[in-house]
Parts: structure tokens; sequence; C-alpha cells
């Protein structure tokens, strides 16, 4: 954990704009009663400036910034969990929470639906003009196998919808409010050695964007965390 702490740090520093968290990093699997799951992660997302249709192009809109952030899981009952996470690039402070339902688990193949409620806010940095905030909710579907608990493959998709806040303070002060709805497709594999696992994920975000409508565009991150 404190050697993907050392990777995280440079990325907040670099990435001093305002990112929408578009990772996913779930599995369908239940946590064994009594343990909890902390994972540290990293990944994609996309600039707020770039969402809101009335902002004029300011170059190529690409997914070329990063955040980091912590995910917390707690069992709650048998098939239930209590999934929260808390991610920053900098600039802005996001949270996401929400419960993780499981079905299935026959022959080690998991199904779980995964819905949560999110915000963000962002806060001055240097010279920046911009502030933003944002309440929304998304709801994940995630596929596991489990049949060997140390490889475990998930597919998930999502939808979300957030209401994003923008509050400009120069050169003409102003202030406006959308509404974003996207949804997403990952795939994970999370690579387990005794409590500690390591999770890369892929995946496809599609959402529309100010310059050219609706657009897909490739999100990744890694995750590194322990069940205790």
């Amino acid at each position: 954990m404190k050697m993907l702490s050392v990777c995280i740090l440079p990325l907040l520093l670099l990435s001093a704009c305002a990112v929408l968290d578009v990772t996913i990093q779930e599995t369908a699997v239940p946590l064994p009663e009594g343990k909890v799951e902390v994972v540290a992660y990293t990944g994609s997302g996309i600039e707020l400036y770039d969402l809101n249709p009335e902002n004029p192009p300011e170059g190529n809109v690409d997914t070329g910034w990063y955040l980091a952030g912590i995910k917390f899981g707690i069992p709650l009952c048998e098939r239930m969990d209590l999934n929260s996470r808390i991610y920053s690039t900098g600039s802005i402070t996001g949270v996401k929470i929400g419960p993780k339902l499981v079905f299935g688990g026959k022959k080690g193949h998991y199904l779980a639906a995964i819905p949560a409620v999110s915000g963000l806010v962002s806060h001055h940095r240097g010279s920046s003009s911009r502030r933003y905030s944002s309440l929304g909710g998304d709801l994940t579907l995630a596929s596991s196998w489990a049949k060997n608990p140390r490889v475990v493959p998930t597919l998930s998709a999502h939808v979300s919808y957030d209401h994003i806040f923008e509050d400009i303070s120069s050169p003409i002060p102003s202030k406006t409010n959308y509404d974003l709805l996207r949804t997403g497709f990952a795939t994970n594999l999370m690579l387990s050695y005794k409590s500690i696992f390591l999770r890369p994920e892929l995946g496809i975000e599609y959402m529309p964007l100010r310059d050219d409508g609706l657009k897909f565009f490739p999100t990744f991150s890694l995750g590194l965390g322990f069940q205790q």
C-alpha cells in the first residue's frame, strides 16, 4: 500500500484539473464475514470542462487525466456489502457510497447489483477561474467467476447520472448547471496472494462531449488492496 501511495502522489500533483472518475473497480463476489476490503487505485478520468456544451473548445478532448482514490468494502450480511470510495486529483474531491447486492454463487459464478449515490466538489487552485460541484447516482451490474479465488475475472456495466454545477469567476462571472447521462463497460482481473490483491481494469465509456456530441473513449485503472 505504501508503494502505491508513492506512485499516486505525483499523479495528484500533475492532474490539477477538475476530473470526473469513470473507473468501476468492482467485483460481484461478496466479502467474507468479518473481513473488510481496502483498495488504493489510480485511473483515467474526463475533465469536467469538456462535458459542458456551452464551453468553447480548448483543444482536443481526451482521457489524459488521472485521478487516485481509496475504496472501502464492509460486509453487512451474507449477500450485502457496503461500498464507498473517495478520490481526488488535487483540485477536486469526489465520493461515492452504496450497497452491493449479490445473487447466485453456484459453481463460483456471482452476479451483483451495485446502486450508489455520488458527488464531487472542486477547490480553488492557483489562478483557476472555474469551480465545480455535482450530485448524482450510479447503477453498476457485475458478473464474476470465482471458481479459483486467486484469479477472479469480472465483467461489469454501469449507467450514471450527474447534475453538474459550474461557477466561473473570470473573465465574466457566470453560473451554469447541466445534466450528464453516461454509460460504460469494463473488465477487470483480480489477482490475489493471501490477503493482498492486484486488480487491473480496462473499459470503454460512452458520454456526450461538447465538441463531437456522443463519444466513446477508453478507460483504465489499477487497484492494489487487501482483505483483512
